[in-house]
């Protein structure tokens, strides 16, 4: 490998359910500030992370988890007006 390259690392994570487009990039940008993640990807039914080194595992989760969470709550809310 050239001097100055890192190696990536790739972490997939199984998400319970999908994610409305807007929630999937908002939950990307998220974990993409974590200072090891590379670049996220947010898809139907999973979480793609490229990083350097460890993982905060813990808090990667519970973003995933309460992203999952607000999400489930949204669909089984009532339309406001």
């Amino acid at each position: 490998m050239a001097d100055g390259m890192s190696t990536l690392k790739n972490t997939r994570i199984r998400m319970k359910c999908a994610l409305p487009r807007e929630e999937a990039a908002r939950l990307a940008a998220r974990l993409r500030r974590f200072p090891a993640v590379a670049a996220a990807e947010v898809r139907e039914d999973h979480v793609n992370l490229w990083h350097e080194g460890r993982l905060p595992a813990d808090r990667v989760l519970a973003a995933v988890s309460r992203a999952g969470r607000a999400a489930g709550e949204a669909a089984g809310a009532p339309a406001q007006r």
